[in-house]
């Protein structure tokens, strides 16, 4: 019985292996080109998981199946094929299209681009098999020999394009794009240098770092002072001040400004040098924005640095949007030769399957040019100079049409932040069966599910950040003084804007290591938060300590990789704290308690006790980690300035906040984008913006030399 079974399974899966391969493979097509831009919009675990699934899955299918197809080229027809096996080969070059992928997703992460070159050889590979196949059914005189061509004309196009979009994303390419080119006077140059030297005239060269005369930066701002741009076209390279939107909104000149932020920052994308003299005018133009304008334009940024990371849309940009047309014109015709064929020889289910195929092609096609149309991308493409009178025309017009379809407030990040709380990990701690699982990822996934809340973020909170960051910005004018924002973690607000408090609160800012001042904080802070009452818990400044404590202690103790030169010791600093919370409170609390009230028990019990600085000295003694005892004195501390605590710590929290962002990588930063996106890259993006980066070398960058003949 049990062997009748297996041998009925084993024929239906030879009659039907390679159409449900097929259709699948188009499924999984489908589903990561609508899914794809999800990506950057939630910051879920479980949809990052099913990308992971459906991003591996897609090139898989899609290998099997094509070996299945060329294994099939015998003399001995497969099982259940017969006369379909013209349609088989009509199916092998749509497996190539399915490699090239969606335009929506070309690298599941970054480490994806570094992996162009074996793109390049599966291309290359896959091509060869795709042309053997179709070589041994020639000889069959196949009759349908001219829509497969289109078809695996079309297949070439989508799988080059993918595998140039990986390339162009690769960090080595980037940086080498960013290479200037020689002066063009150089050769001049030496050439006088030498002619003075031989008839022994004193020479010398001078070398003056700003923008030089002739260069590209001088040349754009003599250009805005000179004359205007017709149409509605803005040079992406051009000055700030000087963008001309005559026939778009405002919207859309927020974009034309992202975009030039964009190309001055591009060397973010390859951890490679920005000089803090190249970007005068963008940091006084983040001063003048309110802070919400500033917020948006970085919003539009880092989408386009999304795509570029990302996706093929970028491509169409760079003037390759005719090989779509070939694209689109292969697979329509291909389609309409299909139609007109006799296929009576045919099985009707391969006939549909075939259907299914083409069509699906076309509307994949079509999706992808509304995408573009919808875009930023296309706002960028149509604002190129360069670009034929009549496609320029036919592109605006469109992009009037297509007002209806854009969204001017489009989300373009999760909007959220993750929260992870030290208090509520102590009262509620994991069950015994967590120290029966040994594979980290999956203990990872279990404590963010059961201890990280995700939250929307607070507009007043991202006002108040930028806000705070102007302001520093506006104070610091010099290199010193920008060193000094950049290494701030709390002691210069103190220092500043609190200095009578400052010495109670700066041993626990500068006197330890950030990770520990870190969680001192947090602890202070939900200490003194539980022991307000609920009015006071909804004010402002309040929430945003909450909100920010509670996000940064995810960041330095789940999030990691983002934060890594900065987690040091917190893991251990954890543990130790969260042991001694426990054995305080294991006798005087019942945990059946929600955890809000046992967390205002706690924080009235800590407050209204005597504590000293022995008992943290007898910890340090014992080789403990724990920042229980000195986060128990910073909250008496803070509590002994009534509603001005609140003021206080919300300024500590930004320097805290900022001094993470700018100590962590460029790539590190880059990375979140395809999950959501983190608020602390915002921030990040805009100190850079700023003129606030490790390490400062603001004498690289602008640089010009003059040949100096003495006479």
């Amino acid at each position: 019985m049990g062997k009748k079974i297996m041998e009925t399974v084993k024929h239906l899966w030879e009659t039907w292996d390679i159409r449900i391969l097929m259709l699948t493979s188009l499924f999984i097509q489908s589903l990561l080109a609508f899914l794809a831009p999800l990506r950057k919009r939630t910051s879920s675990g479980i949809f990052g998981s099913l990308m992971w699934l459906l991003y591996l899955s897609a090139d898989a299918v899609a290998l099997f199946t094509i070996g299945l197809i060329s294994s099939s080229q015998d003399d001995k027809p497969k099982i259940g094929i017969g006369h379909n096996q013209e349609l088989l080969v009509f199916w092998a070059p749509f497996l190539l299209l399915h490699l090239g992928g969606p335009d929506t997703i070309t690298a599941l992460s970054l480490e994806d681009n570094q992996l162009w070159h074996r793109h390049s050889l599966q291309l290359v590979t896959q091509v060869v098999v795709t042309i053997y196949v179709f070589s041994v059914s020639i000889r069959r005189r196949n009759g349908l020999w001219v829509p497969i061509v289109l078809i695996f004309v079309d297949g070439c196009i989508k799988y080059v394009e993918r595998t140039c979009a990986l390339y162009s994303a690769c960090t080595e390419v980037i940086r080498d794009s960013l290479r200037e080119p020689v002066p063009p006077n150089y050769d001049k140059m030496v050439n006088e240098y030498h002619s003075a030297d031989n008839a022994h005239i004193p020479s010398n060269f001078e070398v003056k770092y700003g923008p030089s005369e002739g260069s590209t930066w001088s040349n754009h701002r003599r250009d805005h002072v000179a004359s205007d741009q017709d149409e509605s076209t803005v040079n992406g390279d051009d000055s700030l001040s000087r963008f001309r939107w005559n026939t778009v909104k405002d919207t859309d000149e927020l974009i034309g400004y992202a975009y030039f932020f964009y190309q001055k920052s591009k060397g973010l994308l390859a951890d490679a040098f920005l000089s803090l003299r190249d970007d005068g005018e963008i940091r006084e133009y983040f001063l003048s924005k309110p802070a919400e304008e500033a917020f948006r334009i970085l919003e539009i940024e880092l989408n386009l640095i999304y795509d570029v990371l990302h996706t093929k849309v970028f491509l169409t940009y760079r003037r390759r949007g005719c090989l779509r047309v070939v694209s689109f014109l292969s697979v329509t015709v291909s389609l309409l030769l299909f139609s007109l064929k006799d296929k009576s020889n045919y099985k009707r289910v391969d006939v549909g399957i075939t259907f299914a195929l083409l069509v699906g092609a076309i509307l994949l096609d079509i999706a992808a040019i509304i995408m573009l149309i919808r875009s930023d991308w296309w706002i960028v493409m149509v604002s190129q100079q360069g670009m034929p009178k009549i496609l320029k025309s036919v592109c605006l017009q469109t992009l009037t049409w297509s007002r209806w379809m854009r969204n001017t407030s489009r989300v373009r990040w999760s909007q959220s932040i993750s929260c992870y709380n030290l208090l509520k990990y102590s009262f509620r701690p994991p069950t015994l069966l967590f120290d029966f699982i040994f594979i980290k990822q999956i203990k990872d996934f279990f404590v963010n599910w059961l201890y990280v809340q995700t939250l929307p973020v607070d507009q007043r909170t991202l006002k108040f950040i930028i806000n705070e960051l102007q302001e520093k910005a506006n104070l610091a004018t010099d290199r010193e003084a920008i060193e000094d924002v950049c290494s701030a973690r709390g002691n210069l607000v103190l220092q500043d804007d609190y200095f009578l408090v400052s010495e109670y609160l700066l041993p626990w800012t500068v006197d330890v290591d950030y990770d520990e001042s870190l969680l001192i904080w947090h602890l202070a802070t939900d200490m003194c938060y539980w022991m307000t009452s609920e009015d006071e818990r909804n004010m402002m400044h309040c929430k945003l300590c909450k909100e920010l404590s509670d996000y940064m202690s995810y960041l330095l103790l789940r999030q990691q990789t983002l934060l890594s030169p900065l987690v040091g010791k917190s893991d251990v600093r954890f543990e130790h704290t969260v042991e001694d919370i426990r054995a305080k409170t294991s006798k005087s609390k019942d945990r059946k308690q929600s955890v809000e009230t046992l967390s205002v028990q706690f924080s009235d019990e800590v407050l209204t006790s005597t504590v000293d600085g022995k008992s943290a000295l007898i910890a340090k003694a014992k080789d403990s980690q724990s920042v229980y005892h000195e986060a128990c004195r910073l909250a008496k501390q803070l509590n002994m300035f009534g509603d001005k605590q609140w003021e206080i710590m919300s300024k500590v929290w930004v320097e805290l906040l900022s001094y993470a962002a700018i100590h962590s990588s460029a790539r590190s930063h880059l990375a979140q984008l395809s999950k959501g996106a983190e608020l602390i890259t915002f921030v990040w993006l805009f100190m850079v913006h700023l003129g606030f980066r490790e390490p400062l070398q603001p004498s690289r960058g602008l640089r010009s030399t003059k040949l100096i003949v003495h006479k």
